[in-house]
């Protein structure tokens, strides 16, 4: 491999990693604005845990009391759609079944959550469409949604917009960024579809990042 090619390498990776730092940017942004709505704080898609962790964080920053919930299966993705890629229809992301609610509790804790912000996060287990029956109809200020698939994509837009504050966001992670579209396409097929239902315009924010924001009423 040339020395060329090398650079180009790190190159790319740190393309990579200004993403994801720009993303949380943007989220504390976003979170910032919310945080005179009187609802609750959603994470739908937990994973290993990253953006739930960030979330304590912040709510410990800004001394804020307001309900967090984590929205997962907690056993790896359901069956991808026609809709999704045929990379992930056929791997089925086998990494992402080891993370339980059980080993995204301890990786909180190893990234020091204390037990009282744990055990403060109302984890709600199970496949999406059906998990969404175990929500308790808080008035949601901010959402992030993170479900990388068409179905349970369409289906928490379709659920969650109702409870969704004036003003309240929900916040698009891999939406159509060039690696999402490659990875995830059924998430701006679910966003696109939902959006022109309910006329609805895609916002764009710092890092080109999409949200969706309810618009208040006069």
């Amino acid at each position: 491999m040339s020395r060329k090619n090398d650079i180009s390498i790190k190159k790319s990776q740190f393309i990579a990693s200004d993403r994801v730092i720009t993303k949380f940017i943007f989220r504390q942004i976003l979170f910032e604005k919310t945080l005179n709505l009187k609802g609750g704080v959603l994470e739908v898609g937990v994973g290993a845990g990253n953006g739930l962790r960030f979330f304590i964080r912040l709510q410990e920053f800004y001394q804020d009391t307001r309900k967090l919930y984590a929205f997962d299966s907690f056993q790896g993705f359901p069956k991808g759609s026609k809709y999704d890629s045929q990379n992930f229809n056929l791997q089925n992301k086998p990494t992402y079944k080891l993370f339980s609610q059980t080993f995204v509790r301890e990786f909180l804790s190893a990234s020091g959550a204390s037990a009282d912000q744990i055990n403060g996060v109302r984890f709600i287990q199970g496949f999406i469409p059906e998990s969404l029956e175990k929500f308790d109809y808080t008035p949601i200020a901010f959402l992030n949604l993170d479900l990388d698939l068409y179905q349970p994509t369409i289906d928490s837009l379709n659920y969650f917009w109702k409870y969704v504050l004036p003003g309240g966001v929900v916040l698009l992670d891999d939406y159509d960024d060039e690696r999402a579209q490659v990875k995830w396409p059924g998430v701006k097929q679910a966003v696109d579809e939902f959006c022109k239902k309910n006329d609805i315009t895609v916002m764009r924010g710092y890092g080109n990042h999409a949200y969706l924001i309810k618009i208040k009423t006069a």
